[in-house]
């Protein structure tokens, strides 16, 4: 199908615009839209909240929805591509309310101010002094380990051979 008769132009241009989607293949029916597309690695956050808009029921959507991966292989090893399918009665009805679906998801980033190292965090149910060993009875946690490597640790494991 060419763009200018293409209903779907605008839900493809909205899914490359909040989720990166990347149109590879589509076949198109009179009760059943099925495409594949691949997202950038970048991408995969925005694209991440494009889904959670398109898995749940949409207003005024008549048609359902289902959303997957398809694997294949190639000759440098398994890779996927996302695979959306519309099944309806006329799914070209609903093509204007999931564009408008699409263009309603907003990236929110999981850290706004970017990521943060954790450097050190207390354990749930020990004591604030658990590195202290000096009231310890023996060495603990914090003792030294001697390790017995190559010829030695054969003399040691087997004394007699």
């Amino acid at each position: 199908m060419s763009d200018a008769v293409n209903p779907w132009s605008d839900f493809y241009a909205a899914l490359s615009e909040k989720g990166g989607f990347e149109l590879v293949g589509e076949t198109a029916k009179e009760r059943q839209l099925r495409i594949t597309g691949r997202v950038p690695q970048r991408r995969m956050a925005e694209w991440l909240n494009v889904l959670d808009i398109l898995l749940v029921p949409i207003d005024g959507c008549s048609s359902a929805l289902d959303v997957s991966k398809q694997y294949f292989i190639r000759k440098d090893g398994r890779r996927y591509a996302w695979r959306i399918i519309v099944q309806g009665e006329d799914v070209v009805r609903d093509a204007p309310v999931l564009t408008a679906a699409v263009h309603s998801a907003v990236y929110q980033s999981s850290y706004p101010q970017g990521p943060q190292m954790v450097m050190e965090m207390p354990l749930v149910g020990v004591g604030p002094d658990r590195n202290n060993t000096d009231k310890a009875k023996g060495k603990g946690a914090q003792g030294s380990l001697k390790s017995v490597v190559g010829g030695e640790r054969k003399r040691k494991m087997f004394p007699n051979g």
